[in-house]
């Protein structure tokens, strides 16, 4: 079986779930979206040759009856999710353990830690998410009178500080689908493609 040049991650949920298309070096379109539109754009991934990545639920402590709920309804959506994908073998699972050990090295790390760690692949979180616009001119390339005459100086005409970053609009959701991501291609592609 030959590698993947792109991967659908997912971080899934018991009614919407996270996804992102991933090619190893910055993320792709993504979405949070409900679970059974999901369907859809998994049947897109494997027509494409995409592998599909997904969260797996690993039970650890005591849960209650409405949290027990949620891990099983979400468990039924992770199964609907493979059997749409229709091919197992380039169906692969990341737990949350190796991922809070990859992208931070220590079991204490919670989502706010593995964010930082997405956003400090990009140089900080300015440049990872970026958007900022100029202070100087407000983001409209210019100041004063006349627009072509007078190009702001700060941002030499970009309108921005600091561009839109790769990690621009990502929700929490999607960012964990991203670290998901991160978290298969660099540890385990080429172990379990070969």
């Amino acid at each position: 079986m030959e590698k993947p040049t792109t991967i659908l991650a997912i971080d899934p949920g018991p009614e919407m779930s996270a996804w992102i298309l991933y090619n190893g070096k910055e993320p792709g379109l993504s979405r949070h979206q409900e679970n059974a539109l999901l369907e859809q754009e998994i049947c897109l991934a494997y027509i494409r040759g995409a592998a599909l990545v997904y969260e797996e639920i690993v039970f650890a402590g005591i849960a209650t009856l409405q949290s027990m709920g949620h891990i099983l309804k979400t468990s039924e959506w992770i199964g609907r999710f493979k059997q749409t994908y229709h091919h197992d073998a380039n169906c692969f699972g990341v737990t949350n353990r190796e991922i809070r050990l990859h992208l931070c090295g220590t079991m204490r790390a919670n989502g706010t830690a593995i964010s930082a760690a997405l956003y400090d692949r990009y140089g900080g979180y300015n440049k990872a998410v970026g958007g900022k616009k100029c202070e100087t001119c407000k983001g409209k390339c210019w100041r004063g009178r006349g627009r072509a005459k007078h190009k702001c100086e700060t941002c030499s005409g970009r309108g921005y500080k600091y561009p839109p970053g790769p990690m621009h609009g990502m929700n929490k959701h999607v960012r964990s689908a991203y670290a998901v991501a991160v978290t298969w291609w660099e540890t385990r592609r080429d172990n379990e493609t070969k």
